[in-house]
């Protein structure tokens, strides 16, 4: 979340935990350090002498406090009551607001999806709108996180949205309300007994659910899975370590964790799989991150799934939200975390929004699975086979601005009725795309568009069909025209050749707290 911030000093370790009041009431009888003077000294002048009056809580909660914080990585953060409100919605599951996903691009918010059932979907925003303003404020005036507290406050909240869709604003009145999603969409059959299953963040209820579906998966006989953790933030660690523990056998390490505050601590799978055993392919991109890659590179280093897609984000710190006084909080990261194996993976370099750099890793450390294939530390997880769809400009530049996304909004005004479970882009539809692009000016030559034919009706499809049934209840829809997946099922066979090298070293969980007892890389 981008926030502003007012550089007042860095220096306010004493304070950070407390309101500004309760701050001010413990300056007469208490020690206070020369830095907390300092910060004191330089938040009177301003306070008297800055043109306009000072709001304390302005200046402390959303200008020195976050200041401190981006100081030490672009993870902690102070939690003011709306995000903190959020926030602890979140770790069970639930959210409140108009159900809008929304990416910032060429300085302009739009929309990329729809939750399934949300207010935005009922009233009818689509993806690749334009979100212009906001209870009639231009959105141009908001920072990205003011538009996000904007659309996801309390439960029966009145939002009015105003969107540019084909050049003409349209605008929506719409009521917050809970959401409840599951962060396991559900179970496609993609194969007779080849089961996918999605999984979207860890939050409070992911090992449950996970552990419901494994069982449904049990009953109807599945013989292979493919797990899917891409573009998946991560979320709270013990339900990351929960899902793991229902993989892998039970007494196998599942993470490691050390911090300079807080005694060192090993997770290990105590339930176990049950001795239910299948084999496994993980997809992963640049966006699997934190609790998400912890999981995938469990199950890699003890050889339990084969690992495909890209390199991973690359966060390999926990963090603990503390409760502050007023409904406040502070995520501060108090440890890393490393594999089995001892990888740590975090990256190391980040810019100052927050993003971590994807430098090349020259200097990698190699470490060793239980059955001693090389993986890789220092730049996230490094997949077991790299794939990821290549595209050339043509494809780059109509999924970079959006342009299914657009023509679907245009689409389904013309045909409201059109979309179902099996639409499929016809000719006729071909022919309109192709006259949409041109009216837009993309400059592009027929025989490019004839050459691409396949691909644009997958990615017709994909965009039509969240439109109509919004992101949550597309995964299903969609799975069968994924080429990672279909890349996924072809690795099945590498994922078993694991499985069995797995069976014939029963020692695993020793071997990894060898290795991880006696790397000084791990200390």
């Amino acid at each position: 979340m981008v926030r502003c911030t007012l550089l007042l000093c860095p220096l306010i370790l004493s304070i950070s935990s407390v309101l500004w009041m309760a701050y001010k009431r413990h300056l007469a009888r208490v020690a206070v350090a020369p830095e907390s003077r300092y910060f004191q000294r330089i938040y009177a002048v301003v306070s008297a002498n800055f043109a306009d009056p000072v709001s304390p809580e302005k200046a402390i909660y959303h200008g020195a406090i976050p200041g401190m914080l981006r100081t030490l990585d672009p993870h902690s953060m102070f939690f003011d009551q709306e995000e903190f409100r959020r926030h602890a919605q979140a770790v069970k599951g639930k959210h409140s607001g108009v159900g809008v996903e929304l990416v910032y691009r060429d300085h302009q918010f739009v929309v990329v999806g729809c939750h399934s059932h949300s207010a935005a979907l009922r009233a009818g925003i689509h993806p690749g709108d334009l979100v212009t303003a906001i209870d009639g404020k231009p959105t141009a005036a908001f920072s990205v996180g003011e538009v996000i507290d904007l659309l996801s406050r309390p439960e029966g909240t009145d939002t009015r949205i105003s969107i540019v869709r084909d050049g003409r604003r349209v605008d929506f009145n719409l009521k917050t309300e809970v959401m409840a999603r599951k962060s396991i969409p559900g179970i496609t059959w993609i194969r007779p007994r080849i089961a996918y299953l999605p999984i979207l963040v860890f939050d409070e209820v992911t090992p449950a659910e996970l552990s419901e579906d494994l069982e449904k998966c049990r009953q109807q006989g599945m013989q292979g899975l493919i797990l899917d953790l891409r573009d998946n933030p991560g979320g709270v660690v013990y339900a990351a370590v929960a899902v793991a523990d229902q993989f892998l056998r039970a007494g196998e390490t599942i993470l490691h964790q050390r911090g300079r505050a807080f005694a060192a601590a090993t997770y290990v799978a105590t339930h176990g799989n049950g001795g239910y055993e299948y084999p496994m392919v993980i997809l992963v991109n640049r966006n699997t991150a934190s609790a998400a890659e912890a999981v995938a590179g469990a199950l890699q280093d003890h050889d339990r799934a084969w690992v495909l897609g890209d390199d991973t984000y690359g966060k390999g710190l926990v963090q603990t939200v503390t409760s502050l006084p007023a409904n406040t909080g502070l995520a501060l990261v108090k440890s890393k975390y490393y594999t089995p194996s001892g990888r740590l993976l975090q990256r190391p370099h980040y810019n100052s929004l927050g993003y971590y750099e994807r430098q090349p890793a020259a200097h990698r450390v190699t470490w060793m699975t239980d059955s001693g294939r090389p993986v890789y530390a220092g730049a996230g997880i490094g997949p077991d086979e790299h794939f990821a769809p290549e595209s050339d400009r043509f494809q780059s530049s109509l999924t970079g601005r959006f342009v299914f996304l657009q023509f679907a909004g245009h689409y389904l005004d013309i045909h409201p009725t059109a979309a179902n479970g099996r639409w499929q882009a016809d000719e006729a539809t071909l022919r309109d795309f192709h006259g949409y692009l041109k009216q837009h000016n993309f400059t592009f030559s027929n025989a490019e568009f004839a050459r691409h034919d396949d691909w644009i009706r997958q990615h017709l499809r994909q965009a039509v069909l969240r439109t109509a049934f919004g992101l949550d209840e597309t995964f299903e829809l969609l799975v069968t025209t994924d080429a990672t997946v279909e890349r996924a099922l072809n690795a099945l066979p590498k994922a078993q050749a694991l499985l069995e090298s797995a069976r014939r070293n029963p020692q695993h969980a020793r071997l990894a707290d060898a290795r991880w007892c006696g790397n000084p890389s791990c200390r």
